[in-house]
């Protein structure tokens, strides 16, 4: 189990989100975020300009709902992977928070 292995080391660590495979945004994570993320199975980030927790979905309703979570070699960043309510995650009303930039064309 990853809370066994995992000692926090930094207050907040950053945190990859993926719905169908897809990375659709990064935040952080404190450890009460990431205990209260367990226990409702509903993602809390800690909102590095608020300094606050903020709960994905509290205002928009557009909820992640945990499927599972795994930690990366280092033991310093979060993969989480999701069913993202509604297909919609950025506040931009759009299904992931990236935007491709470049493509190799072959």
């Amino acid at each position: 189990m990853i809370l066994r292995k995992f000692f926090w080391k930094k207050k907040i660590i950053p945190c990859i989100i993926k719905n169908n495979g897809r990375v659709i945004m990064q935040a952080w994570i404190n450890k009460y975020c990431f205990f209260k993320t367990i226990y409702y199975n509903i993602i809390h980030f800690w909102s590095r300009s608020r300094k606050k927790i903020w709960i994905k979905g509290s205002t928009s309703l557009n909820f992640q709902i945990v499927k599972s979570i795994s930690i990366d070699c280092d033991n310093d960043t979060f993969l989480i992977n999701v069913k993202q309510i509604n297909n919609i995650c950025c506040h931009f009303i759009k299904k992931s928070c990236f935007n491709e930039i470049y493509k190799k064309n072959n």
